[in-house]
């Protein structure tokens, strides 16, 4: 990837956190924040659909992966494996928080359209089904330890993912005004997930 693509998409995503993510953002802008010409742009990109959806996997491949590649420490008991998950996952929310409600909404089809839309709609797949199975690897680690019930199914499993999530997209909203540092938020959002799993 050449440096002025890095800038060009690194210029969308500042937009998108500011603006939000819609059709009004102008390729003028676009190269304006990234301190390039207009015209350099249409160097490395077709239109705007195409800057957007690479921006979109620019932020899946760097942001992201961060959480996804993480693998369970071996050396680290249940408690401090999900808790360490949670302010990964925390971190990289936080670090794009309107590109990432897009993602989770799933509302990419309406703004990208043909092979880009594909190519991204399967990158997101892969990386929640790489995360269940981290997340399932943490899991099973706390059922080992006694923390979490033997008892528990996909289901379960399923609503203590989303509380996570929900919860951290939460946090991020309300973070100037909350009452929690985030240490105890994170260690709030750890015992509500044991006691849904216990």
């Amino acid at each position: 990837m050449k440096q002025k693509e890095i800038l060009i998409y690194n210029a969308v995503i500042d937009i998108v956190e500011e603006q939000g993510f819609h059709s009004n953002i102008k390729i003028s802008d676009i190269a304006e924040r990234a301190g390039i010409g207009k015209g350099t742009i249409y160097e490395y990109f077709k239109n705007k659909d195409e800057i957007l959806a690479g921006s979109i996997m620019y932020l899946l491949q760097t942001s992201l992966k961060d959480v996804v590649n993480d693998n369970m420490q071996n050396d680290l008991n249940f408690k401090d494996d999900l808790i360490n998950h949670i302010h990964k996952v925390l971190t990289t929310l936080s670090y794009n928080i309107g590109f990432h409600g897009l993602l989770v909404s799933e509302n990419v089809g309406c703004m990208i359209s043909g092979d880009m839309k594909n190519q991204i709609k399967a990158m997101v797949q892969e990386m929640r089904a790489r995360h269940k199975v981290i997340f399932n690897d943490i899991i099973k680690k706390g059922v080992s330890e006694g923390v979490i019930s033997e008892e528990i199914d996909e289901f379960d499993i399923g609503v203590a993912k989303t509380t996570i999530m929900s919860s951290i997209i939460e946090y991020i909203h309300t973070m100037k005004t909350s009452n929690y540092s985030e240490e105890e938020f994170v260690s709030k959002l750890y015992n509500i997930v044991v006691k849904i799993l216990s």
